[in-house]
């Protein structure tokens, strides 16, 4: 099982579709609360409680995204992920630096998602 995002208006090929497992989602979505708290509280619901679920719209994906990435480049997601990971986070996985780079990416390009 996992959880998909699917691109509204996807300028590349990369904001078409992101998916990862239910836990790598779960640490992905509570590391955007802890290093982008304004920019992730855009979304109504991270989980898809009925497919189609409201994402967020382009101008808000970006944002994230961008505030992501300076985080990213700041050491900050390393530092959260290092504090927050494994077994003592009640996580069955954690997201790594990949994940979050994908993330990303997917963000710019995505044009506003769904969560499916």
């Amino acid at each position: 099982m996992g959880t998909d995002l699917y691109g509204i208006k996807p300028t590349k090929p990369v904001g078409r579709h992101f998916r990862r497992s239910v836990g790598r989602w779960s640490s992905l979505v509570e590391l955007g609360y802890g290093v982008a708290s304004w920019q992730a509280s855009r979304c109504p619901s991270w989980y898809a409680i009925h497919p189609g679920s409201r994402g967020l719209n382009k101008k808000n994906a970006i944002k994230l995204a961008l505030r992501l990435e300076y985080q990213l480049l700041m050491g900050r997601v390393t530092a959260f992920m290092d504090k927050h990971s494994g077994e003592s986070s009640g996580y069955r996985e954690s997201c790594e630096e990949s994940d979050v780079e994908e993330f990303i990416a997917f963000l710019k390009a995505c044009g506003g998602f769904e969560i499916h």
